[in-house]
Formats: structure tokens, sequence, C-alpha cells
């Protein structure tokens, strides 16, 4: 296939999802363990989806969202890295874990070499592996990069963002601008317009290439980390073009509506990349043998066009905005008991990893430690195969721990540290509202808690007084955020229930410490040799790679 890529491909036919067999009997037809599509929206709050929010177009994604199970409940961290982190391990970051990213900015932390990611153990069910996107678990060593790590392909960037069109991420210390752009073991930079093409199409076209040449007899597992929604907000006018100013909502200067068209319109593309993807995927006949995971990894940034409306906050903070993403399972290896449905309890994206390997029958033993590594904490993901895919509800989740500090058990959600308040750039302490207008809809960017000099009196709104204080462990909040109804009871955190329901908060309270207590001590970073910008400038002609 060529290298030359431009605009994504014209969509091909509506989708169109039919399956005549149950799950036990259709599993047990199959000749290989089902082929498994994870797409990652970055930064996509709860309502940056058209299937939560019908004036976002992304007209396939709400298809397969509707035909498959909608997830109410899906758990990550509050920001990027360390959900990815958690993701790939079956692991909780704060407790077990410890060390992500990487980034660009010449850091040698990242996962530790001695955790097995799915990819690899899932090659050792059969699986061929593709990664796609941005990757954020390491680059400081070759042996951190997704070739190594479990990934037979792979089309990427290191870092946590860089420009959609020149893959820049800034100086980073050097002497020019670095791009972040690798295929496999060598930049990228071969490819037909990679640094003018949206980088959109060049994933669409190099996803198309990966599986026009899997053998669709051989199980596949394809992880896709869209780039998209994350800043900066670049995407073609034509996506744009597909939300028009209105009276409520002009096309003026630094309008806060107006950020939130360019976002929408960022999903739509994402949109057609999915209706191309999935469209090849049913011309090749693996579709009726697909699970198709989509999530968002973290909230949405309420300053900047995002939504995470009904919830509360957003990234970078524990309320639910920022912690509880859209999600939904679909594709031919759904159940017809469960199409249509919505699951309104509790899953971790930590979830995913054991539920993989159920597919393909693998044991939790097969994510153990590297050969050679030290011990590491069990898996805490928790697989859905019987709990969703066969509706066991004896099966459901009992709890998630969201991070140190932060627990739901139940119904109930438990904050003994600051959740994060509109002091944080980006988090949203209050509410973003749906109304039409650009402040009620996108009121809370950096407002504050004390004095400034925009505000010398301070504020004295009730949230703000509340968010200036935060909970603590010795005045515990407690939240009823639980319900058999989507964004039911107390979903938005309007109402610390703590003082209340004293026996509630203090199980909580011990449950949450005895998590704390099995905390992992990860092995130390490697020292830094210092010769990132030099290999970068160098070797590697203007693009950041492992220097180590």
């Amino acid at each position: 296939m060529s290298r030359a890529c431009g605009r994504l491909a014209t969509p091909r036919a509506p989708l169109i999802v039919a399956v005549l067999l149950g799950w036990q009997s259709c599993h047990a037809a199959q000749a290989s363990p089902p082929h498994i599509f994870l797409l990652l929206g970055d930064d996509m709050g709860v309502a940056d989806v058209g299937f939560h929010d019908p004036g976002v177009k992304s007209p396939t994604m709400r298809a397969l969202a509707e035909d498959g199970v909608i997830l109410t409940d899906h758990y990550t961290f509050n920001w990027c890295a360390p959900s990815r982190a958690m993701l790939m391990t079956g692991r909780y970051y704060d407790v077990h874990i410890g060390q992500t990213g990487g980034g660009g900015e010449g850091n040698t932390n990242g996962v530790p070499l001695g955790f097995t990611l799915i990819p690899q153990a899932l090659q050792t069910a059969g699986y061929h592996t593709y990664f796609l996107g941005k990757w954020h678990l390491g680059q400081s060593t070759f042996a951190q990069a997704p070739v190594s790590r479990g990934f037979n392909r792979s089309l990427f960037y290191f870092g946590g963002q860089e420009d959609y069109y020149n893959k820049q991420v800034g100086h980073l210390g050097c002497s020019e601008p670095i791009a972040d752009w690798w295929e496999d073991r060598q930049p990228a930079t071969d490819i037909e317009g990679w640094n003018t093409t949206y980088s959109l199409y060049l994933y669409n076209a190099r996803a198309e290439q990966y599986i026009s040449e899997h053998p669709v007899n051989t199980p596949m597992f394809f992880y896709f980390a869209s780039q998209n929604i994350h800043d900066p907000h670049q995407v073609p006018q034509r996506f744009i073009d597909l939300y028009p100013p209105t009276a409520e909502c002009p096309n003026v200067p630094k309008c806060a509506c107006c950020r939130r068209r360019v976002v929408a319109a960022m999903v739509s593309a994402l949109d057609e990349a999915v209706t191309n993807i999935t469209g090849l995927l049913k011309e090749r006949g693996m579709w009726d043998n697909t699970l198709f995971v989509f999530a968002g990894d973290n909230g949405g940034v309420c300053h900047d066009g995002g939504s995470n409306f009904p919830l509360r906050g957003g990234k970078f903070s524990n309320w639910e905005g920022g912690v509880r993403t859209a999600a939904f399972l679909s594709g031919g290896v759904i159940p017809p008991a469960v199409r249509g449905t919505v699951f309104t309890g509790m899953v971790s994206i930590t979830d995913h990893a054991a539920t993989f390997l159920e597919l393909a029958d693998l044991s939790p033993d097969a994510m153990g430690p590297q050969p050679g590594h030290g011990t590491i904490p069990p898996m805490d993901g928790v697989s859905y195969v019987k709990s969703i895919l066969q509706n066991q509800s004896a099966f459901r989740r009992g709890e998630v721990f969201i991070t140190s500090g932060t627990l739901r058990v139940g119904e109930w959600k438990l904050i003994v540290n600051n959740p994060g308040g509109r002091a944080l750039e980006g988090t949203g302490g209050g509410w973003v509202f749906p109304s039409p207008g650009p402040l009620e809809r996108y009121p809370n960017s950096s407002t504050g808690c004390g004095p400034s000099k925009t505000n010398p009196e301070g504020y004295h709104d009730p949230i703000d007084v509340f968010l200036c204080t935060g909970c603590t462990r010795t005045a515990p909040c407690l939240f009823h955020v639980g319900s058999d109804t989507p964004f039911g009871n107390d979903a938005n955190e309007s109402t610390n229930v703590a003082t209340d329901n004293p026996d509630i908060v203090a199980k909580l309270v011990a449950r949450l410490a005895a998590i704390e207590a099995t905390a992992y001590t990860p092995p130390p970073a490697a020292p830094n040799t210092g010769q990132a910008c030099a290999l970068a400038t160098g070797k590697y002609g203007g693009v950041i790679g492992p220097w180590q």
C-alpha cells in the first residue's frame, strides 16, 4: 500500500450489526479467540460523544454504542498517562504501578519493564497486535517502546501531545523545534506528507493497511489511542463546517462556544475514521468475531470546550467529571440478549485487560512479572465477560479504587483529599450546565478561591468556599453517585452526605486504608544520560526518541 495519505476515505456504508448466535454458542463455534479493537479517546468528556450529547455529530460511534452496551459508570484516572498504564497493565496506578509518562521532556520514567502488558500476554495466545496513536508510557529506551512491549506493528508518538499537522512538540530545551513521530523502531519521516497531513488521516490509512494485511483467521488485538480530542484543538475545516455559527453562538473571537464547536468537529473527524475502520472489518469478514471497545481516558477539559455534563468537574480532578468517562462495548461478539442496553454497574479501565485475557482463554498469570524481574502486584482488573456480556449480576464489581484518597463502593463515593477545584486550570470544580449560552455552558475555567487582582474580595459562592476547604482525612466527603438509572441519584455530587451516614463513611475509610496499605514501590527510574537533544537533532533527524 502507498505511504501517501490525504483526507479520510469516503465513509463506507452505514453500520449494520447482525448477530444470529448468543455468546456461548457463538464463542464455541469460533475457530479462534475474538478479534479485539480498542479505541481510546483522549480528553473526551462524558458529553463529548453523540450517544450522550446528540449535538455532537458522530453517527457511527453513536450507532455502535446504541447497538451494543453503553457503560455509564466507567472509571479511569484523572489524566492521560496513568489511565493508559492502568489500561495496559490491569492495575491501579496510585497503589500498584507507580511510574508512567516519559513524555517528550527527556524523562526516563515509564511503566516499569517488569510488568507484562496486555499485548504481550495476547501474543502468547496467537494474537497479532497493532498500535496507533499516543503512547505516553515511556520513551527513553527502546525497551519502553510499543514494539518492545508486545506490539507487532505501530505508528505513534511517544509523548502526551503534539501538533496534529507538523507533529512538533516544541524545543524541549533543544536548539530547534522537535517532532515526535515513529513507526516501529524508526522515525516515520519517510511517510509522504508526515509533517503536513492531519494525523488522524495518517492513522486511518495505517489502520486500513494493518487490517487489510492481517490474516483473518488469526486473532487480532488493535489498540488505537486516538490523538483526538486532546489540545492543540486542530481539525480540517470541513468538520468545523458541520457546526455552523448560530445566533446563540456566533463566530466571534475568543467565544467559549466556538471552542466547543472545534472540539465537536474533532469528534466528528474521529467518527469518520471509525466508519472506515469498522467498514473494513466487515468487508474482510472480521466484524462478527470482533469485540469493539471505546472509552475516554479521563474527563474533558471544561475551560476549553469539553463537556462532562451532568457530572461535576473535569480533567485533573477526582470529581466524577474527571474520572467517569464515556464508554461502550460493541461488535459482533456482543450477545443479542444484551444488545441495545445500558450497563449502570461499575467498570474500571483496568477491567479491559482482565476481560481480554478471559476472551483469549488466558489466566491472570499471563500478565505476571516479566522474566528476570521481581514480583509485581496481582491484577486489579475484573473481567466483565460474565457481568456484562452474559448479564450475570452476581459477578458485578463491588468497588473501584479511583486514586489515593478516592474510592467508590456500591453506590457510594468517598473522597478524603482535595478532589480538585476551580483553581486548577481545566478541572472545573463546579458544574458545566447544558444551556446554549457560552457563559452558562462553560463557566468554570479558573475562578480561584481567594482574593486575586481581578477579584480582590475573593469568592463567596458556596461552591468556591467548599473547594477552598475540600475533603480531608479528618472530614471525609461522601456522595451518593451510583444508581440503576443512568446518572441517577447524586451523580453530579451536589450534596455531601457524610454527616448523615457515619457508618458508611467508616466502612469506606477502612476499606480505602486497606487498599492503600498494599502500595507497591516501583523500581527507580534510570539515571538520565542527557542525550535526548543530541540524538533528536542528529541521528533522528529532528525527531525525539530513545536516547538511553
